[in-house]
């Protein structure tokens, strides 16, 4: 919808796909936002979901998984957050099981900053973090 465009266009979002995704659609997009000129320090791409069982986190888990197989200098600097606080999936998907209690955050956002982040970030043997 219009309105969905407009929420995209405030977000600054560089791209969005469609569903039903084609594999090779999703492969270009991020290989080809990730492709930028060697001045940019950091990337952040984004996967929002319309509704539940929209795929967000599938789409998340594989892009993050296919910029870490890169090189291993890229999988030590390939970082997956999910936001989802209600189901939080991804970390159930790699087996990557946090005793951290996000409870404490979500009511004070101002407080996730570098030094949280390294406390409770957990690392696969690929180095994706």
């Amino acid at each position: 919808t219009s309105e969905q465009t407009r929420v995209l266009v405030r977000m600054n979002a560089s791209d969005w796909l469609h569903k039903p995704l084609d594999g090779k659609e999703l492969l270009n997009a991020v290989t080809f936002h990730d492709s930028g000129n060697q001045g940019t320090k950091s990337r952040i791409i984004t996967f929002i979901g319309a509704s539940g069982g929209a795929g967000a986190t599938t789409l998340a888990l594989s892009a993050a998984e296919f910029l870490a197989s890169k090189s291993t200098e890229r999988a030590a600097s390939t970082c997956l957050v999910d936001l989802d606080f209600q189901s939080a999936n991804c970390g159930a998907y790699l087996n990557l099981f946090n005793q951290f209690d996000l409870a404490g955050i979500i009511g004070q956002p101002e407080r996730l900053d570098v030094e949280l982040m390294d406390v409770i970030k957990l690392s696969r043997p690929s180095g994706l973090t």
